[in-house]
């Protein structure tokens, strides 16, 4: 099983319906011949999840970036006095985004 694969699995089994979760959890407990046989039965969602797992994995490796030039505009806004609501509101979302990079 590559990387690939396993994040695809995580894909599937994150963003699936019942069935398509179902479908990664098997795929996670299959061996190399069962998974192939997966695949090859169901390309089209195999496809479709091999999709979103690398937009997950483009979110993900952006998202430190973006986290660091929102503390960077929270900070300029602090210093320039302009505390708005949209100031506040970037303020959540670090806080969360920051939570969320702990898990």
């Amino acid at each position: 099983m590559t990387i690939l694969d396993m994040d695809v699995i995580q894909a599937m089994k994150k963003f699936g319906g019942g069935f398509v979760a179902a479908l990664g959890e098997a795929a996670q407990r299959a061996d190399l011949d069962n998974l192939r046989r997966i695949k090859l039965a169901f390309p089209d969602y195999w496809e479709r999840y091999t999709e979103l797992a690398r937009i997950e994995l483009a979110r993900i490796a952006v998202a430190p970036n973006l986290l660091e030039a929102a503390k960077h505009a929270r900070t300029e806004w602090r210093l320039h006095g302009q505390l708005t609501d949209s100031c506040r509101e970037l303020e959540a979302a670090i806080e969360k985004a920051e939570e969320e990079m702990k898990e």
